[in-house]
Order: C-alpha cells, then structure tokens, then sequence
C-alpha cells in the first residue's frame, strides 16, 4: 500500500478489498473493510485520472482505466452484499458502457466478459432468469474455455426446467472441458 507505483497500490487495495469480500474464510468476510479499500483505491485513481501533471505512460493510463473498471466491479459486489441491488446494477452497466469507450484489446474484452458474468448472477439473484439465461449463453458462446460459464448456464437452465437444453449444454462443454468435475 506503500509502494511508489500507483498502479501497485491500486492493485494491492484491490486485492485486500476483494479478501474481505470474498476470498477470506467466512468469518473474516467484511463488507465494510472490502468498500473502504474499494473507496480509497477509487479516490486514488481519480485524482490520478485529473491530474494536469500525468505521471503515468499511455500503457499506464490505460491500465489505470482498466483498474477503476475492475474497481467498480468490486464495488458492486459491496453494493449487492448490502442488498442494494438497483444500484448494483447500475454500477454494472455504466462499467459496460465505459467499456465500451475503450479501444479493442484482449484486456477490453476479459473484462466485458466478466461484467456480463456478473451481471448474469446479479440477475439470477433476483430472480430475472431469462434474462441471466441469455448472458450465460452468450458467455459460453463468447468464452468456450471458461468452465464457469457452462456451468452456470447448465445450472440455470435446469432450475427452469429446460432439463434437454442443459444435458445438451453440458455435452457440448464436456467436448471442451472433459475433465470438469462440476459438469
């Protein structure tokens, strides 16, 4: 938290905020702590972002942005696990459009992926099936070899009772993933 880089101190509150978010055990969780570092990290990077003096290379700023992206995605999770899930939503989609803004990279593209995977959840949560069965789709089709997307889809579409849809979901990704205990 101390180093002299930025993006290395951006990236480090990020990595605390998400330990208390999700990857502590359990009784470590703290919704609270995970929004403070979220907090601090985006304050960082916005008075980086409007800084008339840059210190950073292009390469850096547009690491940066990616940053305040993964940032707010974060932030949304503190917002679903404070059951405020309008507003969750919304962070969601403004990351999406802002996305949308940046030019084409591998990097542009993990990312939109993994907003609309969280947006899927975030829509499965609140009972908007179809809708997060759309997504998930669209992420098995879009990222063939990320198990998580077959999965999540397979199990959706058994919870509507598509129970031939799913066995023909999870045949397809068997073909790819055919060591995938969950499938």
């Amino acid at each position: 938290l101390k180093s002299p880089n930025p993006l290395i101190r951006i990236r480090s509150m990020y990595t605390l905020a998400i330990l208390y978010l999700r990857q502590h055990p359990q009784y470590l969780h703290s919704v609270s702590k995970g929004e403070k570092y979220l907090s601090d990290a985006y304050e960082f990077i916005k008075r980086l972002q409007q800084s008339h003096v840059s210190v950073l290379t292009p390469e850096e700023e547009e690491e940066l942005e990616s940053l305040r992206l993964i940032n707010r995605a974060g932030y949304a999770l503190c917002l679903y696990r404070q059951n405020q899930f309008t507003e969750s939503i919304a962070v969601i989609e403004q990351g999406l459009q802002d996305l949308e803004k940046m030019p084409e990279s591998e990097k542009r593209g993990f990312l939109i992926v993994n907003a609309y995977g969280n947006k899927a959840q975030l829509l499965r949560a609140l009972g908007f099936l179809e809708e997060s069965l759309e997504i998930d789709k669209m992420l098995s089709e879009t990222d063939p070899y990320f198990q998580m997307w077959w999965v999540e889809y397979a199990q959706l579409l058994l919870e509507v009772g598509k129970d031939d849809e799913a066995g023909s979901v999870i045949k397809a990704a068997l073909e790819i993933h055919d060591t995938t205990p969950e499938l």
